[in-house]
C-alpha cells in the first residue's frame, strides 16, 4: 500500500498478491492406519511423558505426541476450495435441490 498527497487528495495505490492455488491438504481419515496410531498410543509410558504437574504443559506434551502421531499415519489429500461450508455437502445440495425455493 503506497498513499501520495497532492493538496487535499490522496491517491491509494494497494496491491494485492492473490493465490491461484485453489487447493489445500487435508487429512484422510479413511486411509488412516489405525492400528498403529492404537500401537505407539499404548506403548508410550504415560506416568514419565506427563510427570510435569503442570496441567498446560502435560496437555501441550499430549498434543504434540498426538498431532505427530497423526502427521506419520493419517495421508493427506488434496481438495480443491470453493468457499462453501464444510458441512454443505452433495447430499445436502441434492436434497435442498428438491425444496420448493431451492438453494440460494
Amino acid at each position: 500500500v503506497s498513499t501520495q498527497s497532492t493538496g487535499d487528495q490522496f491517491d491509494i495505490k494497494i496491491s494485492l498478491k492473490i493465490n491461484s492455488d485453489r487447493s489445500r491438504e487435508v487429512p484422510c481419515y479413511n486411509r488412516a492406519n489405525y492400528e498403529e496410531i492404537n500401537k505407539e498410543l499404548a506403548g508410550m509410558d504415560w506416568d514419565s511423558v506427563l510427570a510435569s504437574h503442570d496441567i498446560a504443559q502435560n496437555w501441550a506434551t499430549f498434543r504434540t505426541y498426538l498431532r505427530d502421531i497423526c502427521t506419520k499415519y493419517i495421508p493427506t489429500v488434496k481438495v480443491r476450495c470453493n468457499f462453501s461450508p464444510p458441512w454443505y455437502t452433495a447430499t445436502c445440495e441434492q436434497a435442498s435441490s428438491h425444496l420448493p425455493w431451492g438453494r440460494t
